[in-house]
């Protein structure tokens, strides 16, 4: 390990395996990349997903369950209004709610 000084801002004792310099935030490597790797190389610095698709998909069956309330409810909205309807389509909105808040409650709980 070599120390260098950053050509930006001249700071002095700076390691050149360091991905920016710590004064000034200057990029000094290419690529960030992990301190140690397989077999002691550098590897690339991987992005990972951190919300499961499980609670994307619930999110998504959320908002098509309110979409479909909305529409239940504003459907059956005439003279004489159908009650029945009116009450699925809230039912509907309900649990649509309890779906979203379930999808947000178990991707933060589940958050890696």
């Amino acid at each position: 390990m070599a120390l260098i000084a950053c050509p930006e801002c001249g700071r002095q004792g700076i390691s050149d395996q360091a991905a920016a310099c710590p004064a000034c935030a200057y990029p000094l490597a290419p690529q960030a990349r992990e301190p140690v790797g397989r077999g002691g190389r550098p590897q690339p610095v991987a992005t990972v997903e951190q919300t499961g698709k499980r609670w994307k998909a619930m999110k998504v069956w959320a908002g098509l369950l309110f979409v479909g309330g909305l529409l239940v409810i504003f459907g059956n909205v005439r003279t004489p209004p159908s009650t029945a309807g009116i009450v699925f389509g809230v039912v509907v909105l309900l649990a649509s709610f309890v779906l979203a808040v379930r999808a947000a409650i178990g991707a933060w709980w589940h958050h890696a």
